[in-house]
Order: C-alpha cells, then sequence, then structure tokens
C-alpha cells in the first residue's frame, strides 16, 4: 500500500507504474494520465505555433492528399487513370465526377471540399455513382448536360451515315 501525494489516497501497489530500476512511481496511474493529458495539451498547443511544425504539417497533408487522390482515381478509372470519356491519362487533369450530378451541392453538404469528399468515399470503399473525367470534360458535362465529345462523336456519326 502506498499513498500518492496528488490525491492523497492509499492505494494498492498495482495502481502504480513501475519505475524501469526498480521500486512504483510517486503518483498514482490516474493522477499521471490526468498531469500528461494537460502536458501534451500544452505541448501539441505550442508546436502549432512553431513555424517549422506549421511547415512539416502542412507538407504531410499534402503528401496525404495527393496519395489519397492518387488512390481514389485509380479505385474509380479502373486502374487505368485515365478520363473515361477523352482518355486523358495526365493525373493533374483528372478529377472526379457525379454520374447523376449533384457534386455542389453534396461538396455544400459536406462542408469539406473534395478532401472530405475523399475521407468519406475510401471510408465506403468507393460506392458506384462517380466517374473519373477530365477537367474539360467535367466542366463541359456540367454546362451543356454532355461532354463536347460526345457531341463531336454523335456530329460525324451523322455525317457519315448520311455520306
Amino acid at each position: 500500500m502506498k499513498v500518492c501525494p496528488q490525491c492523497s489516497i492509499n492505494k494498492s501497489d498495482n495502481e502504480f507504474y513501475r519505475r524501469p530500476r526498480g521500486g512504483l512511481q510517486s503518483y498514482c496511474k490516474s493522477c499521471l494520465k490526468i498531469c500528461y493529458r494537460g502536458y501534451r495539451r500544452e505541448f501539441q498547443r505550442k508546436q502549432r505555433q512553431n513555424p517549422k511544425y506549421k511547415a512539416r504539417e502542412r507538407i504531410q497533408q499534402l503528401e496525404r492528399y495527393r496519395r489519397d487522390r492518387k488512390e481514389m482515381l485509380m479505385a474509380y478509372s479502373r486502374g487505368t487513370m485515365q478520363c473515361a470519356c477523352c482518355g486523358e491519362s495526365e493525373e493533374d487533369f483528372l478529377t472526379l465526377d457525379h454520374i447523376n450530378g449533384g457534386g455542389s451541392k453534396q461538396k455544400r453538404e459536406l462542408r469539406g471540399g473534395s478532401t472530405r469528399l475523399m475521407q468519406i468515399l475510401k471510408k465506403e470503399k468507393y460506392p458506384t455513382g462517380y466517374q473519373v473525367l477530365c477537367m474539360n470534360c467535367n466542366l463541359s458535362k456540367g454546362k451543356h448536360g454532355s461532354c463536347i465529345h460526345n457531341s463531336l462523336r454523335d456530329r460525324f456519326l451523322v455525317k457519315s451515315r448520311a455520306s
């Protein structure tokens, strides 16, 4: 039996952590947890104000974003990572398209933009209803209701059948 100097309660030996070289810690486990929790919060608050920490954290966020984005694009393009309409394969030009529309509404509801959407899709194991398009095809689909490539193909097919 030992008395914790913090809470002044007489506790059994298994309520105290053991020291590496033998003996018991002065404070009981519950008091140490409270003490460390406060220390950890203060340390994290100071770290967030440190410019070096901020820069390192930003780099890690960007790396995580790129990795998650690539994983999402691979999942929705069935491993080919190219536009479903025109075949564009430059990763920077590719984006996620809501097949039935409603992307703007969903982003407003999520209040986190594309990063939040990627997290949700990953958590739900990439559900159906999305496809990979290049920015041109996606914007064209949003503005005209269908991609301009499809309109050009239709016009070409009509002309070739008429000939």
